[in-house]
């Protein structure tokens, strides 16, 4: 009789195991609470997921008091996040708590996650526009590295006054060691790196500090392509109006001048590509055919854009710009993000193995990046 009982407790184990997989986080930590059994499941089905994920969530107002109105991070991902890449228009709604892009979220995690909001001139995912004025916005999700998903996540901050100390001691070359240290803390045979750096003089009187930001970046650049070879890395990113991050150790939500992130490791597989904004339809299609060859696909596969945009650009000649790649890639999701004219673009050619000293800074040109995890 006992050898029947523990026969049936295996199959029931098994049916749940294989129930569980096709439920969301939300519904994972719901199941977790019937029983110890199905907590001890649900805690190994969380453990086991490592997709880097996209979604489309409304933001949450922190003065919001209806909890029916409350969309939680959890209900659109799959996969415990470490880290989340939020990207908005910057136009939602005045609201009288400052903290309001990330706070709720924050708070309504049961681990800790670090948040990273960049507001740009536009947002858009495949053909839809991301408009802040109806409280939405876009993100990608990045989860904890496990042994499973063999992915390691760096990042690097760098802080105004420490930028400012170095910049009146005439050491710029030593802080960009430093972050190249913290960004770069193992020798990996696949790199991507994730760049954005905030442009803000052209809103505030603060030009002198940006000028240093862009110097910054670009000796960081400059020191990663001495350092690695074009076939270990990746890159793609650029300037962007501003960017408001929420990190484990640091106290609270603070505007931030920069944010450099490394994934790498074998449970990531990136791409990079630059194209001049004024190249023609044909270069434009052959080099797409070229990447698209180079390519691994499946499910979690998705493709980010960075394209230089004029102010209060119509949304159907914003998105056209992208359309090429759309028609190249119908099967993989399309986040664009739209900058200022004015604003650099980050990113190589990776597939071009041929070039051992790629441009990596650029102007008037629409950079891509895809990338999977395996």
């Amino acid at each position: 009789m006992a050898q029947k009982t523990l026969d049936v407790e295996l199959i029931l184990f098994d049916i749940l195991d294989d129930i569980f997989k096709y439920l969301s986080l939300k519904d994972l930590y719901q199941v977790a609470l019937v029983c110890k059994s199905w907590n001890n499941t649900a805690s190994k089905e969380i453990s086991r997921r490592s997709d880097i994920e996209n979604f489309i969530l409304p933001i949450t107002r922190t003065k919001d008091n209806s909890q029916l109105s409350m969309c939680h991070l959890t209900d659109a991902v799959r996969s415990f996040p470490r880290l989340v890449l939020l990207f908005s228009d910057g136009k939602s709604p005045p609201c009288d708590d400052i903290e309001d892009i990330c706070v709720y979220q924050c708070k309504c995690m049961e681990r800790k996650t670090n948040f990273i909001n960049i507001a740009a001139q536009g947002i858009a995912v495949n053909d839809t526009q991301i408009v802040g004025q109806d409280n939405v916005e876009v993100g990608i999700t990045i989860p904890y590295p496990n042994k499973i998903n063999k992915l390691k996540i760096d990042y690097f901050l760098p802080e105004d006054e420490v930028l400012l100390i170095h910049k009146a001691q005439n050491s710029l070359e030593s802080y960009v060691k430093d972050a190249y240290k913290d960004l770069v803390t193992s020798e990996e045979d696949h790199n991507c790196f994730i760049f954005f750096y905030s442009q803000s003089c052209l809103y505030t009187e603060n030009c002198q500090r940006n000028s240093y930001i862009r110097k910054f970046t670009a000796d960081l650049l400059t020191c990663i392509k001495q350092r690695h070879s074009v076939k270990t890395f990746t890159l793609w990113g650029g300037e962007i109006s501003s960017i408001i991050t929420d990190f484990m150790g640091r106290d609270g939500i603070l505007a931030s001048s920069a944010f450099y992130l490394r994934l790498s490791g074998p449970g990531v597989k990136s791409w990079s590509l630059v194209i001049d904004s004024n190249a023609p339809n044909s270069e434009v299609k052959t080099r797409f055919e070229h990447l698209k060859k180079q390519l691994s696909v499946n499910r979690t596969t998705m493709a980010l854009a960075m394209v230089p945009s004029k102010r209060d650009e119509p949304f159907e000649q914003l998105i056209s710009k992208v359309s090429m790649f759309r028609t190249a890639f119908p099967g993989i999701p399309l986040t664009t993000i739209f900058t200022g004219e004015e604003f650099f673009q980050i990113g190589f050619n990776s597939t071009n193995t041929e070039d051992p000293d790629p441009v990596l800074e650029h102007e008037n040109s629409y950079s891509f990046l895809i990338f999977t995890t395996k």
